[in-house]
């Protein structure tokens, strides 16, 4: 297993168009410097500057679709030189084999790091924010929760990549299953998994108003139930792959 951890990174290494999608982490706090500046505001609440920087779109939309670009990534190049016929010969368990790809995306959750110490830089830079203790632990905390949760919530596209032998229909579903979220959240979190990560995240975020009063053990059943299908969704596609 952890060998298989290790030779995920190391093929990552060689994908630049990974690097590359490291850089959507700075749209957001450039975009919220260029509105304050506009709005001619010199000091600003430093939960409202996150607020902008890292917990609306960057969460809700940048983030998943990152997860799962790179999920997709992760299984096409195996999938289009038909490789797993190879390690299935060695042979190497199904659920190991996803399990470690999950790592991999669970690692690269980390990106949500990148805009918070942007927003910290571009917020207090120019002087619209200034140093509290306070809010940027919270911010941080915050960060946490979002990599973990949402690295689980994108367990089902995972999933489909695992089944499909090409990238056109991951890269599709991302984007249907990420802007479905964000729809769901307003009707009805507990359906999609992304949508109960979305609301476990907003619960305390001050001037966050949810359509729905966050239940946190419904959202989390919604994200395991997911998770538990994704797996054996996945065991069962991967298993059919001869």
């Amino acid at each position: 297993m952890l060998r298989l951890i290790q030779a995920e990174f190391l093929k990552l290494r060689r994908k630049k168009f990974i690097v590359l999608m490291l850089l959507s982490a700075l749209f957001m706090p450039l975009l919220a410097v260029f509105y304050f500046r506009s709005a001619d505001k010199t000091v600003i609440e430093p939960l409202q500057f996150y607020k902008w920087t890292t917990f609306s779109y960057t969460a809700w939309i940048i983030l998943p679709v990152v997860l799962g670009l790179v999920s997709t990534m992760l299984m096409y190049d195996e999938n289009q030189n038909d490789m797993l016929k190879q390690l299935w010969i060695i042979p190497i368990s199904k659920t190991g084999y996803f399990f470690s790809k999950f790592i991999v995306v669970l690692s690269y959750s980390v990106f949500i790091f990148q805009p918070a110490i942007a927003s910290v830089f571009f917020g207090m830079l120019p002087g619209y924010i200034t140093f509290e203790w306070n809010s940027i632990s919270y911010l941080f905390k915050k960060c946490i929760e979002i990599a973990i949760l949402t690295a689980f919530s994108i367990l089902p596209l995972l999933a489909v990549a695992a089944a499909g032998k090409n990238y056109i229909l991951p890269v599709c579903v991302t984007l249907v299953y990420t802007f479905l979220s964000f729809i769901l959240l307003m009707v009805n979190m507990y359906l999609h998994p992304l949508s109960s990560a979305t609301a476990i995240i907003m619960r305390d975020i001050p001037g966050v108003i949810l359509a729905q009063e966050v239940n946190i053990p419904a959202a989390l059943f919604c994200i395991g139930i997911w998770t538990i299908v994704s797996i054996v969704f996945a065991y069962i596609s991967l298993k059919h792959r001869k």
